[in-house]
């Protein structure tokens, strides 16, 4: 039934919101960080997740990290979220699996948003790829306040980080790259920062 459904939806995503709450306390974070590291969250359940997470719309720290968020999970996240948010300076989606649809996702984020306040964006061990962290860094090149991007075990190439560098190489605000346990860096094992 219609209305089922709807009652579901709402109920999830009033638990969300009392995550968001809990998350904030318990992990010694203020009002303004929301860690949601290591819930299951998935991409199904992204939509209720968006929707608390702009409840709260004072939101500077957003982590993510350690969840089952994929393609379709950034894309919402975009959407209902990012686009809307002008206080995150710190996104940690670390351990997920975006993969490449994902970094070329946001990729475009940061291409059309690129006065976006976010400093911070740890993408460690998401699958991107050479084509996922390319699109993406090609997102990043105009963008004036990214100076800190975890791009480690990502299964970039030599090639890959050759573009990534280059890509970079023309933005401005980027301090440090991290590119750790990609093939051929340190023997994929130790970490890099540039």
């Amino acid at each position: 039934c219609f209305f089922t459904e709807i009652r579901k939806m709402l109920r999830k995503q009033k638990e969300f919101e009392e995550l968001v709450r809990v998350g904030q306390k318990e992990r010694g974070g203020g009002e303004e960080v929301a860690h949601l590291s290591s819930e299951s969250i998935s991409d199904e359940e992204m939509e209720e997740l968006s929707k608390a997470l702009q409840s709260t719309n004072i939101i500077k720290q957003l982590n993510l990290g350690g969840n089952k968020i994929g393609a379709k999970g950034i894309k919402i996240l975009i959407e209902k979220f990012l686009k809307n948010n002008k206080n995150l300076v710190g996104l940690n989606l670390r351990n997920n699996k975006i993969g490449k649809e994902g970094g070329k996702a946001l990729g475009e984020f940061f291409k059309q948003n690129n006065s976006t306040k976010i400093k911070q964006l740890n993408l460690d061990r998401n699958e991107l790829g050479d084509e996922g962290a390319i699109a993406l860094t090609e997102g990043i090149i105009q963008n004036e306040t990214i100076e800190n991007l975890d791009l480690s075990r990502n299964s970039i190439s030599s090639k890959g980080i050759v573009r990534i560098c280059g890509n970079l190489a023309q933005n401005k605000s980027i301090k440090a790259l991290y590119l750790g346990g990609n093939p051929n860096i340190c023997g994929g094992k130790e970490g890099t920062q540039a």
